[in-house]
């Protein structure tokens, strides 16, 4: 039972400011709380200082526990979600945070840059300020994972930066996530139906294809003139994926990921090498196109989740992760059978960082 007047809301939730009293608890007076603070017994179970956000000089520790405070009481108690719901997900990515609300300036970068994390970098991706939020500081990315949600899936992210690839990998995992219904846990054999079914099925009308609710926004529809553009080529990846398209390219640099598992039956390929997730794209560590005599080399391919391989691919990454990853490839070549992935375990932290930052 939430408290029903505003003492007890204090002493339940210290961070609280007066403003946001006031608009809870019509009889609330500054000039009571000020009484009110002045005696020791309050001073004891009530540590305002201890509770209250300063726009610098705040340690990381301080500015996460007290956001985290913050934003568990809206999340749990405003917004009224359940996070062990089935519909938890929906209801976080589409939060509308009206600038009037006494608790809105808790949102401003002026202390997310004071977390640790990398705010502005976060910021310049085009992600919201919510789902940073989100991520790094309640419900937290550990829950995030586990629930299959993405930066990009929270409503008003900027989409424009997106590439077609990256859009896609958001919509892959929406399907197989969210629309399908699996999860983390989930087998190879349970991926494979599902993208089969969306790979027959696409074209039909009564097959779930909410993507709305799940982040994929008009702009990104009207990009193409449309969601039906977007629904045939995820169907087409799923049908590279699946074996059942080739892919239009030149004999010598076709690929054939069912080929190469059924070549190398040991390789565990279900799940993202480097974020234990669900779903997967084989990813060639050294390109096709470039490095053509590798193209089924047991050690070239490893598991990614499809942001990640989109991000990749697009090559919109730093000068340091570019070189990283060249002078990854070069390490490659010269290490011995069996120790030439982890060549690239330092450049696929630092480029996961650089898509979704820490």
């Amino acid at each position: 039972m939430e408290p029903n007047n505003w003492k007890d809301f204090l002493i339940k939730y210290p961070w609280a400011p007066p403003r946001f009293l006031k608009d809870l608890f019509p009889d609330f007076k500054d000039y009571d709380l000020a009484n009110w603070r002045k005696k020791k017994q309050v001073q004891a179970v009530v540590d305002l200082e201890k509770w209250k956000l300063n726009k610098e000089g705040m340690s990381a520790e301080k500015t996460v526990r007290i956001l985290r405070a913050i934003w568990k009481y809206r999340i749990e108690q405003e917004f009224s979600i359940n996070l062990d719901s089935k519909d938890a997900v929906v209801k976080l990515i589409s939060v509308s945070l009206p600038r009037e609300h006494a608790l809105h300036s808790f949102i401003s970068g002026v202390y997310l840059k004071q977390t640790g994390f990398q705010w502005d970098q976060w910021n310049a991706r085009g992600y919201t300020a919510f789902a940073f939020i989100c991520f790094h500081i309640y419900p937290g990315k550990d829950w995030c994972k586990n629930k299959g949600v993405l930066p990009s899936m929270f409503f008003q992210t900027r989409t424009n930066d997106l590439s077609d690839e990256e859009i896609l990998a958001v919509m892959e995992n929406i399907w197989l996530r969210h629309l399908h219904g699996l999860d983390n846990h989930s087998s190879f054999d349970d991926v494979v139906y599902a993208k089969k079914r969306f790979f027959a099925r696409y074209e039909d009308q009564d097959l779930n294809k909410d993507w709305s609710s799940y982040g994929i926004s008009s702009r990104i529809a009207q990009r193409k003139k449309g969601m039906k553009y977007w629904e045939k080529n995820l169907a087409k990846k799923f049908g590279r994926d699946l074996g059942l398209i080739e892919e239009d390219l030149e004999e010598s640099l076709r690929w054939s990921a069912i080929r190469y598992r059924n070549e190398n039956p040991s390789r565990e390929l279900d799940r993202c090498l480097y974020t234990d997730t669900i779903p997967v794209d084989l990813h060639h560590l050294l390109s096709r196109s470039k490095y053509p005599d590798y193209i089924y080399h047991p050690e070239n391919i490893v598991p990614l989740n499809p942001s990640l391989h989109a991000f990749i691919t697009r090559e919109k990454w730093s000068k340091e992760a570019e070189k990283m990853y060249l002078e990854a490839c070069d390490v490659w070549e010269r290490a011995t059978d069996g120790n030439k992935i982890s060549a690239f375990d330092k450049v696929m932290f630092l480029l996961l960082d650089e898509m979704t930052p820490n």
